[in-house]
């Protein structure tokens, strides 16, 4: 098992809900320290029990702060209209102009990197979709340190430093991954020397970006923060002579075609994507264009939910045989 996070240092949970109408957060905030420290996502949805998605189990909330499995449980907690509503304004800052970008992808990322996901009327612009009215739910993912989860990859880098893809389901830890391969070859901790890192950090997650400071730690790392990964990679080229480029979530062709030019100028490349397991990661079509164009070498396939931050197994891309 990995050193698991400094939790002394940093109360994730409690962080994690700082934007929450006072009763709501009052209540959350009375919970037992264990069932903090396993909570993954805190859901919230209007008229509906507050709702902790944890490891193993699901946990509703009373309004004493007690933790039970009950959903019928006497005494739940649940999220009025007007909780959310007010949860929804105090995240945006009162701004919700400031956040209509992030809005119209799903998401406000909070401070500290904590990822919060919205349910709501898509407002349309022709066929896009530019924002989001009556919100009726909120997913709070929080985000996490797993301080040492990256060093049978480190270890791997120091050897032969070679592209790599950092794969798994939704969950499974692919951020944390990536916020601890950072700090530790920016500093050149398990490795023969520091290397120029460049994060794109286009989710405001990875760093943790809060009024220009890195809210996790990053070791030396440079943050091109809220940038398209289609933008924030060319510049980061052309201005900052990395050795590496970080990102996170491999998503549509535009990623694909500029870590293919980053590859191209000779940048070394980590990043993430989605996949259930090797299997699934395989079937997909782009596979083989990340393997072949843009030159992922090693392969590393992350558990489950359950397990986050923890390594299955890596593999060499040139060694897998379909």
């Amino acid at each position: 098992m990995n050193e698991k996070s400094k939790e002394n240092k940093n109360n994730y949970f409690d962080s994690a809900i700082y934007f929450l109408d006072a009763e709501i957060k009052n209540s959350l905030m009375k919970i037992s320290a264990d069932i903090k420290r396993s909570t993954q996502e805190i859901r919230l949805r209007i008229d509906k029990p507050v709702n902790l998605i944890c490891a193993e189990k699901n946990f509703f909330i009373k309004n004493s702060g007690d933790a039970t499995e009950n959903y019928r449980s006497i005494d739940i907690l649940k999220t009025d209209k007007n909780a959310l509503e007010k949860s929804f304004y105090n995240l945006c800052e009162y701004s919700v102009y400031s956040f209509e970008n992030q809005i119209s992808n799903g998401f406000i990322t909070a401070k500290n990197g904590h990822r919060v996901g919205l349910c709501g009327t898509a407002v349309m612009k022709n066929t896009e979709v530019s924002g989001m009215r009556e919100i009726t739910s909120m997913n709070i993912r929080i985000a996490k340190e797993f301080f040492g989860c990256s060093l049978k990859i480190v270890d791997i880098l120091n050897k032969s430093f070679k592209n790599t893809l950092i794969i798994g389901p939704p969950s499974s830890g692919k951020t944390s991954i990536l916020r601890d391969v950072a700090r530790n070859i920016s500093l050149g901790v398990g490795i023969a020397k520091p290397i120029k890192t460049v994060i794109i950090d286009e989710r405001c997650e990875i760093a943790g970006i809060s009024s220009g400071n890195a809210e996790f730690d990053i070791g030396l790392c440079d943050v091109m923060n809220a940038f398209p990964k289609s933008i924030g990679t060319e510049m980061a080229v052309r201005c900052l002579s990395p050795e590496c480029i970080i990102c996170d979530e491999i998503g549509d062709e535009s990623d694909i075609n500029e870590l293919v030019k980053c590859a191209n100028c000779g940048v070394n490349l980590i990043a993430s994507i989605h996949a259930k397991d090797k299997d699934d990661f395989f079937k997909k079509n782009i596979s083989e264009t990340l393997i072949s164009k843009c030159g992922f070498e090693n392969l590393v396939f992350l558990d489950s939910y359950a397990n986050p931050g923890e390594i299955n197994q890596i593999i060499k891309a040139s060694d897998y045989k379909k």
